[in-house]
C-alpha cells in the first residue's frame, strides 16, 4: 500500500505576465545546496499526430509539480540510473483520441505501468489525467494537473474573477463588478462563494458551476471571507452588528443567518474542520490577532498559536488533524504547521509576504 503525506512543498504559480524591470549594477547571486533531490523523468515525443503537443504538455505539467524533474531526451543504450521513463503515442480508435503510454524504471530496465486514457474532449484534457495518474504511481503525492485555481484580477474601475486550471490555461470569465472579495470553492469544486460589493452593499454570491446560477444574498456589514460546511449547505461569516464582531453561519436553502460566536475586538473565521466539528478563528483583543479554534458542539474555546504577536489565516488539512496558519515578522511570513493532537509544530520560513493560503486537495501542497 502506497504511503501517503509527509513532505510539504510551497507552491507560488504566476497567472498572469507582469513586467519586470533589473538593475544596472552586477548582480549578486547566491547558490545553495537543494533540501531535496529532484526524481528525473524522461518524455521523450509521443509517436503520432499530436504526439509532440501531448509530450511537451506533460513535461511542463510534471515541472510545475517541482519534486519532478522532466527531461525530453531518453535514456542512453545501457544506462542506469534512478530515474523513470515515460514513453507514449496519440492516436484514435473508435471515435475517441486515445493517448497510451509506458512507464519504466530505468534502473531495473523493468516497465512499471502502461496507461491508457481516452475519450471525446481535447487532448490537453487528456494529458492532464494522465500526468496525475502518473504522479501517483511514481511518488508519495497526488498530482494536480485536472486541479482549477478560482483568482480575482483587480482593474481599474471593476474587477474579474476567473477560473483556471493548474496548467495555466482554460482562463475562464465568471463574474465582474465593481469589487469582488473572497472566492472560495465548497469541498466537492462544484459551488463558488464569494462577496461583491455594490452601491447598495455586501452581497453573497454562490455560483452552481453545473447549472451556472448564481444566487445572490444581500448581507450586514461583512469582514471575512466565507468558510463552506463540509456538507455545503451553509456558510460561515464574520459579521459586524451593533458595532460588535460575530460569527455566523448562513443556511443557504432558506438564507437564515445563526449567530455562533461573539468577542470583543477584531474576530475572523478562517476555516471548519472536515467532519463539521470545529471552527478556526482569529481573534484580537486588542494585543494582536492569534489563532483560536471553537467546538461546535461543547462551545470550548482553545488557543492554538504562541509564535509571535500576529498570527493568521488558519487553514485546517484535508485529514482534520493539522492546522497551518501564517505567522508575521514585518515583510517576512512564516509557515507555521501544528499537529493538532501531539502539539508539535513545524515553521517554515518562507521569505515571502504571504496572505490567504489555500491547502490542495490531499493537503501535499500550499498555495498563497
Amino acid at each position: 500500500m502506497k504511503r501517503r503525506a509527509g513532505f510539504l512543498f510551497l507552491l507560488f504559480l504566476l497567472f498572469l505576465h507582469n513586467s519586470v524591470s533589473f538593475a544596472q549594477e552586477s548582480p549578486f547571486i547566491t547558490i545553495e545546496t537543494s533540501r531535496f533531490k529532484k526524481t528525473i523523468i524522461r518524455v521523450p515525443d509521443f509517436s503520432g499526430k499530436q504526439g509532440t503537443k501531448a509530450a511537451t504538455l506533460l513535461r511542463k505539467l510534471f515541472n510545475y509539480h517541482l519534486f519532478l524533474m522532466a527531461l525530453k531526451s531518453p535514456p542512453l543504450p545501457g544506462f542506469r540510473a534512478k530515474e523513470y521513463y515515460l514513453k507514449g503515442s496519440v492516436f484514435k480508435e473508435s471515435g475517441y483520441l486515445v493517448v497510451q503510454a509506458e512507464l519504466w524504471d530505468v534502473l531495473e530496465n523493468k516497465l512499471l505501468k502502461t496507461f491508457k486514457v481516452y475519450g471525446k474532449a481535447p487532448l490537453e484534457y487528456l494529458i492532464y489525467r494522465l500526468c496525475d495518474r502518473v504522479i501517483e504511481n511514481i511518488s508519495i503525492y497526488r498530482g494536480l494537473a485536472e486541479t482549477k485555481v478560482v483568482f480575482v484580477k483587480k482593474g481599474d474601475t471593476r474587477d474579474s474573477l476567473y477560473l483556471i486550471y493548474f496548467s495555466k490555461k482554460h482562463r475562464s470569465l465568471l463574474d465582474r463588478a465593481p469589487l469582488i472579495l473572497f472566492p472560495k470553492l465548497s469541498p466537492s469544486g462544484k459551488k463558488l462563494a464569494y462577496i461583491v460589493y455594490t452601491k447598495k452593499g455586501y452581497v453573497l454570491r454562490v455560483l452552481n458551476f453545473s447549472t451556472r446560477h448564481k444566487k445572490s444574498i444581500p448581507l450586514k456589514q461583512v469582514s471575512s471571507a466565507p468558510v463552506w460546511s463540509p456538507d455545503e449547505r451553509g456558510l460561515f461569516l464574520t459579521l459586524t452588528t451593533s458595532n460588535k464582531m460575530a460569527i455566523c453561519y448562513l443556511n443557504l436553502k432558506n438564507g437564515k443567518i445563526r449567530e455562533i460566536l461573539r468577542a470583543e475586538g477584531v474576530l475572523q473565521v478562517a476555516s471548519v474542520s472536515p467532519d463539521g466539528k470545529t471552527l478556526a478563528y482569529v481573534w484580537d483583543p486588542g494585543t494582536g490577532p492569534q489563532v483560536y479554534t471553537f467546538d461546535l458542539i461543547t462551545h470550548q474555546r482553545k488557543r492554538i498559536s504562541f509564535e509571535g504577536k500576529y498570527n493568521t489565516s488558519p487553514r485546517f488539512f484535508p485529514a482534520g488533524n493539522k492546522l497551518l496558519y501564517l505567522s508575521k515578522h514585518g515583510a517576512i511570513t512564516t509557515l507555521i504547521i501544528k499537529d493538532l493532537k501531539s502539539g508539535k509544530t513545524l515553521k517554515i520560513d518562507t521569505g515571502f509576504y504571504l496572505e490567504d493560503p489555500a491547502l490542495s486537495p490531499w493537503g501535499n501542497y500550499i498555495l498563497a
